[in-house]
């Protein structure tokens, strides 16, 4: 009798195992179908993502937005941007001519004879090279160089204060005062080379 009890007992405990292994097959921890649950997490997973891209790039509105205010600091951006390309070519035109006084100067010194620096006009000098020292452009006066004072800015224009100047073989200058060759741009902006009774080249900042 024992022995069949326990062979009952062995079925009905295999059917619940078989009916529970079913129902979980088919349903969820909620009472719900499992194919359910997988939808469900699929969609989760399709607002997540669609989400982060959203996030990783820029609307139309936004776009725009930067455009408008790049577009608006590049306006205030241009009147300075006009001023320093200004400065900048007048700090070219004025160096141009403070490197040709001092090579003048040097070359006086090592040749042992005059070199005579004058305006053409107002917009170019001449570099005068007097082999024979007789401060006249004659035959036997050597080079004349002529240069524009402008370089790359066609409105700069350049003044002195004194007919020219003239470089000894000593260093020294020829005539006992200061010389001033002023470089002004189309803009109103000047800078000064400044040439001393030693001889002495200086470059001034630029002023207004």
């Amino acid at each position: 009798m024992a022995p069949l009890l326990l062979s009952i007992s062995e079925q009905v405990r295999d059917v619940s195992v078989r009916r529970a292994r079913k129902a979980s097959s088919t349903q969820s921890f909620s009472g719900k179908p499992v194919w359910v649950g997988n939808m469900y997490r699929m969609y989760r997973m399709y607002l997540t993502r669609k989400g982060s891209s959203h996030q990783a790039g820029l609307s139309l509105i936004e776009l725009l937005v930067v455009v408008v205010i790049i577009g608006v600091v590049a306006i205030v951006s241009l009147p300075n941007i006009a001023e320093i390309r200004e400065i900048y070519r007048l700090r070219t035109a004025a160096q141009g001519l403070f490197v040709d006084l001092q090579r003048a100067r040097a070359a006086a010194i090592t040749e042992r004879n005059r070199y005579h620096i004058s305006l053409v006009d107002s917009a170019s000098y001449q570099i005068h090279d007097d082999d024979n020292n007789n401060n006249a452009e004659d035959d036997g006066a050597g080079s004349i160089v002529v240069r524009p004072v402008y370089g790359e800015d066609v409105g700069s224009t350049i003044s002195m204060n004194s007919a020219q100047v003239t470089f000894l073989p000593t260093g020294r200058v020829l005539d006992l005062v200061t010389t001033y060759f002023t470089v002004t741009s189309d803009g109103g902006l000047s800078r000064q080379v400044q040439v001393s009774t030693v001889g002495r080249i200086l470059l001034s900042q630029t002023s207004q």
